[in-house]
C-alpha cells in the first residue's frame, strides 16, 4: 500500500485541558509491486502522532478510521515493532524520531505509536481509496507553543523508502493557553544553558527539587558576581497565603556541592527546609545565591528580581 495525507484538520490554539478533535485525509493507491494484478493485498495501518510529552498522548488519545469499504479503531502500541525489509527490526516510535526527529520543535516531544485494531483488504477497483482518520486528544495543562506532527504506514511491511509506503504531515505551530507555568515555545529555538536549571521538570514540595547553578552565566552573557567563588549558598523564601518563612543560613542545608568549571548544585526537600506544616500552601519560593559572608547576592539575570520556583504538582 501506498499512503498519503492529503490534509490535516487541526485546532490552531487550544486551552490546556481540552478535549481536541483532528481530521486526517487519508489516500490510498495500489501498491507498485502488484499492479494490474487480480488482488492489492491487505495491510494493518499504523499510525505515528507526534505529540508533547506532557500530554501523555498514548493514554488520553482515541482514533477512529472510515472509509467507503473499510472502518476500524486504533489502540496504542508503544511497544509495536517496525519490521522493515529495508531498515531492519526497531520499535516504531524511535524510528520515526530517527527519521523525522521532532519536526520545528528543540525537545520534549515524542511519537505516539497506533496500530489499527482491523486488517483490511481491498480489491483492485476500490484504489484510489480515500478515507478519513480522526484523532480525539486531550491537551495537557502546560501554556506553550508547540508543532504537532503525523505520520501513516503499514505494519505489514514496515518502511520501504523506495516505495513510499508511508508519508509524513506536519502542521503549523499551535499554542495553549491557559494552563500552568510561563508559555514554553517549543518551536522557538532551543534555549542557551541557563543561570539555574531546577529539575526534574514536574515537581511538588514533597519532592527532592534539585538546583544547578552555572556562575558564569550572567547579565548580557557575562559572568556572575559569584564566579570563582570558593562557597555558594542558598538564601530562600518560602511564600504561603498568611506570611512567608525564609531560610537564609550558612548550613550544609544551603551549601551548594562544587563541580568543577564554576558549576554548582544542591538538593533540597522544599517540606523539611523551610518545615512547612502539611495543611499550609505555599505559592510559592523565591530565592538568590550568596557567597559565605553575605555580601555577594546572585539573582536571575533574565528579571533583576529573585529567582522563583513554583510547584506544579499537588
Amino acid at each position: 500500500m501506498c499512503f498519503t495525507i492529503l490534509s490535516v484538520d487541526q485546532p490552531s490554539t487550544a486551552t490546556a485541558g481540552e478535549r481536541i478533535t483532528i481530521t486526517l485525509e487519508v489516500e490510498v493507491l495500489e501498491d507498485q509491486f502488484q499492479p494490474g494484478s487480480g488482488s492489492v493485498g491487505g495491510t494493518t495501518l499504523v499510525l505515528g502522532f507526534l505529540a508533547p510529552e506532557s500530554w501523555d498522548a498514548g493514554e488520553n488519545t482515541t482514533i477512529t478510521v472510515s472509509s467507503p469499504v473499510f472502518s476500524t479503531t486504533m489502540s496504542y502500541a508503544p511497544d509495536l515493532m517496525n519490521n522493515s525489509n529495508s531498515s531492519g527490526v526497531q520499535p516504531w516510535a524511535e524510528f520515526l524520531e530517527l527519521v523525522q526527529g521532532y519536526g520545528e520543535n528543540y525537545g520534549k516531544m515524542e511519537w505516539v505509536i497506533f496500530e489499527a485494531d482491523e486488517s483490511y483488504q481491498i480489491q483492485p477497483d476500490e484504489v484510489p481509496l480515500y478515507g478519513s482518520i480522526v484523532i480525539e486528544t486531550t491537551v495537557g495543562m502546560e501554556n506553550m507553543i508547540t508543532q504537532l506532527g503525523y505520520f501513516i504506514g503499514e505494519q505489514d511491511n514496515g518502511f520501504w523508502e523506495k516505495n513510499n509506503n508511508w508519508s509524513f504531515f506536519f502542521t503549523p505551530c499551535m499554542e495553549v493557553t491557559g494552563g500552568e507555568g510561563e508559555i514554553i515555545n517549543l518551536c522557538g529555538p532551543a534555549p542557551l544553558p541557563e543561570t539555574i536549571a531546577v529539575t526534574p521538570d514536574s515537581y511538588s514540595w514533597n519532592d527532592l527539587v534539585n538546583i544547578r547553578f552555572d556562575a558564569t552565566k550572567g547579565v548580557d552573557g557575562e559572568p556572575t558576581r559569584l564566579q570563582g567563588a570558593s562557597q555558594v549558598y542558598l538564601c530562600a523564601v518560602a511564600h504561603y497565603e498568611t506570611g512567608t518563612i525564609e531560610v537564609c543560613d550558612k548550613s550544609d542545608a544551603t551549601a551548594f556541592n562544587f563541580q568543577g568549571e564554576d558549576i554548582w548544585t544542591l538538593t533540597i526537600w522544599p517540606m523539611e527546609l523551610f518545615n512547612i506544616p502539611e495543611d499550609t500552601l505555599v505559592t510559592q519560593i523565591t530565592y538568590t545565591l550568596e557567597n559565605l559572608q553575605g555580601n555577594i547576592s546572585v539573582q536571575n539575570p533574565d528579571s533583576g528580581e529573585d529567582f522563583i520556583m513554583i510547584a506544579d504538582c499537588n
